[in-house]
């Protein structure tokens, strides 16, 4: 009986499939190293704004509050000295008040004064009769100085010594409309101010029954 051998006819095949294997493997390792890289980086970037911010030693508090304000028994011209407070006949006919004003803003800032104004009576208010001037100044107290107990005075803001009557006349009622009064504000700076008001002595009898209101504002904006 004949012995029938099978033969492989693949094996060439197999071999080719070999080659190709290596030959993609090949070009794999060439294509993983077909080109080189660097890279630089820089982190960290950021913004951040900066600040404005102002406080008044008397911030939330009236510091005129009278009720029953009446003529100077004598006096009909407001002439507030060099140092310390205007003082009148009365409490209730004139005086002066000082207001410290500080800056804490990270942001250089140009500070401006101006104050909303409300007149009641049948006449039109009381501010028309009243004598009444605000300026700046320097003062030695480590705190509050309501009373202007150590205050000394450099220059007027709004009004001068004398007939002067800012409520009616040159009282700024907007940011815009102020003079500038403090510019180059910068962080822990701070500024004094006096306002001082006389009801004289030669008031008109109109001057009765009538009522004048003032909220002052002081603005701080950045340059």
């Amino acid at each position: 009986m004949g012995v029938h051998r099978r033969r492989h006819h693949n094996v060439p095949g197999v071999a080719a499939a070999a080659v190709a294997m290596v030959a993609a493997g090949a070009l794999v390792w060439n294509a993983s190293y077909a080109a080189f890289s660097a890279t630089t980086s820089n982190a960290g970037n950021s913004w951040a704004t900066g600040t404005v911010s102002i406080t008044n030693d008397q911030s939330g508090s009236a510091v005129f509050s009278v009720s029953g304000a009446k003529p100077d028994t004598g006096t009909s011209t407001l002439a507030p000295p060099g140092t310390g407070a205007f003082t009148a006949a009365s409490a209730s006919s004139g005086g002066s008040a000082c207001f410290k004003v500080t800056y804490s803003g990270t942001m250089t800032a140009n500070v401006k004064l101006y104050a909303a104004v409300t007149e009641t009576g049948a006449d039109g208010g009381l501010g028309q009769y009243m004598l009444t001037d605000i300026d700046t100044g320097t003062d030695t107290a480590p705190g509050a100085d309501v009373s202007c107990a150590t205050y000394t005075s450099s220059a007027y803001l709004f009004g001068s010594a004398g007939n002067t009557n800012v409520f009616a006349d040159t009282l700024p009622t907007t940011y815009a409309g102020a003079a500038s009064g403090w510019n180059g504000a910068t962080t822990g700076t701070s500024k004094w101010y006096r306002v001082s008001w006389l009801l004289p002595a030669n008031v008109a009898s109109a001057a009765q029954a009538e009522q004048v209101q003032i909220a002052f504002t002081w603005e701080a904006q950045n340059t």
